[in-house]
């Protein structure tokens, strides 16, 4: 997703010119893209959610959504400066897995804050990638199946009825599932796209094209080169060009040179 396409995001052009001198490859750069946008849409959320617990006396959901949200934000700021971005990635994965696993466990009033591990899997394959995010879901998911069968020693456990614990299992197995995939169509068509660039630049490379003025001489058509000699024109042009020659005679010099040999019997 290019810059150009959250042109009617407020404040984008902020985080454009931060992400524009941000002094990594392009491919970071799209990565950090990436994670603007969670964090444009993230941090808001979570401030609004964790001040919506602390009101309801939830304090210890109310610190670890601040503490995620404070994380995300300290992390796109250190990304700004080029601040190695694979471990920034990886302390707010493990922030955020440390929130949906801790909204697995309390589940809330109505048990419906562990609906929020939903977004795990599309977040974790967003900006770590098809492999590591697909390890990082799997690891989440794992645990919460121990969680959810309560096989977490001295941990207060939300009393979920078993056949929501099936039907959220399955259903997380299937979101986590189809975000792999559309990471891993995203994956491939932008390195089909990187690899048609490279022989584009490749295949351009090897082109030679001959430009601008080419000083001829007016009785001999040598050319002279760059540094001040004269060549015969078809080395000039195979030294410089992709053009390669095939002699013959035109008609007028075989008329002219040649009057006595049958044009038949003169080709290229």
């Amino acid at each position: 997703m290019t810059s150009e396409g959250h042109a009617g995001v407020p404040g984008w052009g902020f985080f454009r010119r931060v992400i524009d001198r941000a002094p990594m490859a392009s491919d970071e750069k799209l990565r950090l893209q990436h994670y603007t946008v969670c964090l444009i849409l993230g941090v808001p959320t979570m401030v609004v959610f964790a001040a919506m617990a602390l009101a309801k006396g939830e304090y210890a959901v109310g610190a670890v959504v601040l503490t995620s949200a404070t994380g995300l934000a300290v992390g796109w700021a250190l990304l700004g400066r080029g601040y190695n971005p694979p471990l920034i990635y990886r302390l707010n994965a493990l922030l955020y897995a440390a929130l949906m696993l801790h909204m697995v466990a309390v589940g809330g009033s109505a048990g419906d804050k562990i609906l929020w591990t939903y977004t795990f899997p599309m977040i974790a394959l967003f900006l770590l990638g098809r492999r590591e995010g697909l390890i990082w879901s799997l690891g989440v998911y794992g645990i919460t199946v121990l969680i959810l069968l309560d096989m977490v020693p001295g941990a207060a456990i939300y009393d979920y009825a078993v056949s929501f614990k099936v039907r959220f299992l399955v259903t997380l197995f299937f979101v986590g599932t189809i975000a792999y995939w559309f990471e891993h169509f995203r994956t491939e068509y932008r390195l089909g796209m990187e690899s048609e660039r490279a022989q584009l630049e490749a295949a351009m490379s090897e082109v030679k094209v001959l430009s601008g003025l080419l000083p001829i001489c007016a009785n001999c058509k040598k050319i002279r080169d760059d540094q001040g000699y004269w060549q015969q024109l078809e080395t000039y042009v195979d030294a410089n060009s992709e053009a390669r020659f095939s002699h013959g005679i035109c008609p007028d010099c075989l008329q002219e040179h040649y009057p006595d040999v049958p044009r038949k019997q003169v080709g290229d």
